[in-house]
């Protein structure tokens, strides 16, 4: 983890000419401090190591403070720091301290959804960690021979970067491993420019334009077609009521419908 969070530091700040090393006097700290100085020969004749183990946090923080700006800062957040009164601090706390007015990048292997102050690092996952490591156990001791088993793809460490940082240090997303988890983003909001509002609302326009000659037109055909019944029915009224002979409609149910005048006039019927 470690290691995966010092590389991708360094490619993604490639001026970078040392690393400063923020560890604590714990066990854990120790251990963690132990595991980079293995690695320094690695980094033999490309960047610079600088250990700091300092508990104080207002030394630490003047310490941060002169640190060249071809730096980048490594916190191993194990462990906690003390105030100026020897009282442990948080992590939380120690990170707003050290890092909010510092512009040296800083990465880091823990907490990274709250130290919104560090870049981002590689991240363990325990609860995906002690799954993949329960499922191995499980077929070695079903019987399983070791060579026999798959080699699976590693779940549990992953990239973890934060969105402020990213901007702040013009960091291009598209440099991120492959995988790589943004966390702090703010809600995704779309900025339109000019043109396109222009263009979006000269659509809608034509939308409204067109629904509305769509509906004229409509409503002319409506009136028409009313206006083709009536002639229709004034026709057949005067083509009823022009002959001598009994003309009458009615429905399927009986109904009368319609009679002409010669009808009306022989029951003595007013038409009313």
């Amino acid at each position: 983890d470690i290691q995966s969070t010092i590389d991708v530091g360094l490619k993604l700040h490639p001026s970078t000419k040392q690393i400063f090393i923020i560890t604590n006097k714990n066990p854990r700290g120790i251990i963690a401090k132990n595991l980079i100085e293995g690695l320094i020969p690695l980094y033999k004749d490309k960047v610079k190591f600088l250990f700091s183990d300092e508990e104080n946090v207002t030394k630490l923080k003047e310490r941060v403070k002169s640190l060249p700006k071809d730096t980048i800062i490594y916190f191993d957040s194990n462990g906690t720091t003390k105030n100026n009164k020897g009282k442990d601090i948080s992590i939380e706390e120690t990170v707003n301290i050290l890092f909010k007015d510092t512009f040296i990048p800083i990465y880091s292997t823990g907490y990274i959804q709250t130290n919104k102050e560090s870049v981002g690092g590689v991240v363990t996952y325990g609860n995906d960690l002690g799954k993949e490591v329960g499922k191995l156990a499980l077929k070695i001791l079903n019987g399983e021979k070791v060579s026999d088993i798959p080699v699976t793809e590693d779940s549990s460490h992953r990239y973890v970067f934060n969105y402020d940082k990213l901007k702040q240090f013009t960091i291009d997303m598209k440099d991120l491993p492959k995988g790589s988890e943004i966390v702090n983003e703010p809600h995704k909001s779309y900025n339109m420019s000019k043109k396109q509002i222009l263009y979006a609302a000269s659509i809608v326009i034509f939308i409204i334009i067109g629904a509305t000659i769509f509906v004229i037109i409509n409503i002319n055909k409506r009136r028409r077609a009313e206006r083709l019944l009536s002639e229709s029915e004034n026709l057949l009224n005067t083509l009823i009521n022009s002959t001598t002979n009994i003309i009458y409609f009615k429905s399927a149910k009986g109904k009368f419908l319609d009679i002409n005048n010669v009808l009306l006039t022989l029951l003595n019927i007013d038409e009313k």
